[in-house]
C-alpha cells in the first residue's frame, strides 16, 4: 500500500492540534482534524499522553496504514534536530518536559 499521508502537529501553549495532508494530491484532508486542550504545567507523562492521543486520533481518521510521516510545529526552546525539549520554565510552559526525548516518548505510547 502507498503511504501518501503526512500528519501535521501544532503544539501550542495550551493545546495540540493535528490534521492530515495528502502528499500525492497536495491537499488537506477534511475530517482529520483532532484537537486537545492541555495543562502545560502537567507532568511530562500527561503532556506526552495528550500529544500522543491527539496524533493517534488524526492517524485513525486518515488511515494509519497510509501515514508516511509526522511533522511538528513546536515552540522553543527546543533541540529540533534531536527532538529534545529544552523548556526550563522561562516561557512559563512545559518545564516538566525538560530534557525529554519527544520522539522516543511518543513511540513508547504505541
Amino acid at each position: 500500500m502507498n503511504k501518501t499521508i503526512a500528519i501535521g502537529v501544532d503544539v501550542g501553549g495550551s493545546h495540540v492540534s493535528c490534521a492530515a495532508f495528502d502528499l500525492a494530491e497536495k491537499k488537506y484532508l477534511e475530517n482529520t482534524l483532532a484537537e486537545s486542550d492541555l495543562d502545560n504545567h502537567a507532568s511530562s507523562e500527561v503532556i506526552i499522553g495528550v500529544w500522543g492521543d491527539t496524533i493517534k486520533k488524526t492517524m485513525e481518521l486518515a488511515g494509519v496504514e497510509n501515514v508516511e510521516g509526522i511533522g511538528f510545529a513546536m515552540p522553543g526552546p527546543f533541540n529540533y534536530e534531536k527532538g529534545i525539549s529544552l523548556f526550563t520554565g522561562q516561557n512559563g510552559k512545559y518545564e516538566n518536559t525538560y530534557g525529554l526525548d519527544v520522539p522516543v516518548e511518543l513511540l513508547s505510547l504505541r
